[in-house]
């Protein structure tokens, strides 16, 4: 009778503590849960705006100095063709209304030359370039449940530079690209007739 009561009387009462325990880490699972969905849109509207910029790069570069003339007439190199591919590529894959290239400020890399009225879309000369720099302007990603730690928007931007690629260069190219269609053509022929 006697351990009995010892026993009894230095137990402590633990009743609940494991629902305490539980809610505590629930929440910091649904925490952990809602910054990961917070992120990865970020993550995924950051991966827009790199293909964004990469592909107005790309076109800007493809741009300047074209077979024919340039598109609107003007000599070569085609520099105003060139930021308005930048400028509607952009649009297209990211939805950047031309306000924000307005607005738009970078840092240009050394040796740059900035080119329609913005700091964010560059050449590596003002009377010759060969290559192209492009920061797609910045946009806020709202955070559905970052707000929960004062962080409601997610600022996400990308850059890219591209290189024109020589006359010479293009030419082979296109002269290699026609050879190749000809012999595919060539034993596409030769086998319908066998």
């Amino acid at each position: 009778m006697v351990l009995s009561r010892l026993g009894r009387s230095g137990a402590r009462d633990e009743r609940g503590a494991v629902a305490v325990v539980m809610a505590l880490l629930l929440t910091v699972f649904v925490i952990m849960v809602a910054l990961v969905i917070d992120l990865g849109i970020a993550r995924d509207t950051r991966r827009q705006s790199q293909n964004a910029a990469d592909a107005s790069a790309l076109a800007a570069a493809n741009t300047l100095y074209p077979f024919a003339a340039c598109p609107t007439g003007g000599a070569k190199p085609c520099i105003a063709d060139a930021v308005a591919a930048v400028k509607s590529y952009a649009l297209t894959n990211f939805d950047v209304s031309a306000a924000a290239w307005g607005s738009c400020t970078a840092t240009m890399p050394s040796g740059y030359v900035a080119m329609g009225g913005t700091t964010c879309i560059a050449f590596n000369s003002a009377t010759n370039p060969t290559k192209v720099w492009v920061k797609v302007p910045t946009k806020n990603v709202d955070t559905a449940f970052a707000g929960i730690i004062g962080r409601s928007q997610i600022a996400v931007g990308s850059q890219a530079e591209a290189e024109e690629m020589a006359r010479k260069q293009r030419f082979y190219l296109l002269i290699g690209g026609v050879v190749a269609a000809i012999l595919v053509l060539f034993f596409l022929i030769r086998w319908l007739i066998s």
